[in-house]
């Protein structure tokens, strides 16, 4: 690469870093962004938060804007409407990249940065524990609201699930995962025993054991629904001591 090309790769990167940052510290280099990048000032926009540098997204009739980060991808994407955007978002859903991804709620000008790229990276925390490719921030208000407080996620977790945290690691595991299936099966424990590949009276004896150690019966919708907060508060907090961002 020649001295220009060095130079102007340098600038681009001031531009782009300018953009995804603090807008009140260099309110004329984010201007400068939105002219290079040729971003309009109305449109659809929402902003994603990625854990791998090498994440490839197709983008094919929408703009977008990439920045890599020391522990991912930070994107902005804009078009015409949100139906365009949707349609971009839902092919990464449905399995086009094995990265995890959080993205922000729609925005309608390029003020909404700011807030967008933290919702975009709170997202991209829960992404995981959602178990989707993609988690949008305004579809998991229970994991989010535990991702923006791990100091009462930590408690809630140790409060909620008590005993059966002191299990040795294979059961415990073993517990959690029933439960986990068993939310994502609507309640169905024939559902859930189909997705684990076990007789439904072992998702059954699961459950019953998990109210023995926690205090908390699956058929009270109160107790339940405690329960969901505590498991999505574990989940969290394994996520976050493996590294995942």
């Amino acid at each position: 690469m020649d001295t220009l090309s060095e130079q102007d790769a340098e600038s681009r990167r001031r531009l782009v870093r300018a953009l995804f940052g603090d807008r009140v510290s260099n309110p004329a280099a984010v201007a400068d962004a939105v002219r290079t990048f040729r971003i309009p000032d109305r449109g659809s926009f929402v902003v994603v938060s990625a854990d791998s540098r090498d994440v490839e997204l197709s983008t094919r009739g929408i703009g977008a804007v990439w920045d890599s980060e020391v522990d991912g991808t930070l994107g902005l994407l804009f078009a015409t409407s949100d139906a365009l955007l949707d349609e971009v978002l839902c092919s990464i859903d449905n399995g086009g990249t094995d990265a995890a991804i959080g993205v922000s709620a729609g925005f309608s000008s390029p003020a909404g940065m700011p807030m967008a790229v933290e919702q975009a990276r709170l997202a991209r925390t829960c992404a995981r524990v959602d178990g989707s490719a993609l988690t949008r921030f305004d579809a998991v208000p229970v994991p989010l609201m535990l991702a923006r407080h791990p100091d009462s996620a930590q408690a809630a977790t140790r409060q909620i699930l008590g005993r059966l945290l002191d299990l040795p690691d294979e059961e415990r595991e073993s517990l959690l995962t029933t439960l986990d299936a068993w939310f994502g099966s609507k309640g169905s424990t024939s559902e859930a025993a189909s997705r684990l590949h076990y007789h439904r009276n072992t998702v059954l004896y699961r459950l019953r054991r998990i109210g023995e150690l926690t205090g908390r019966d699956f058929l009270d919708p109160i107790q339940c629904s405690e329960l969901y907060v505590g498991l999505r508060a574990y989940q969290l907090s394994v996520a976050n001591l493996s590294g995942v961002p």
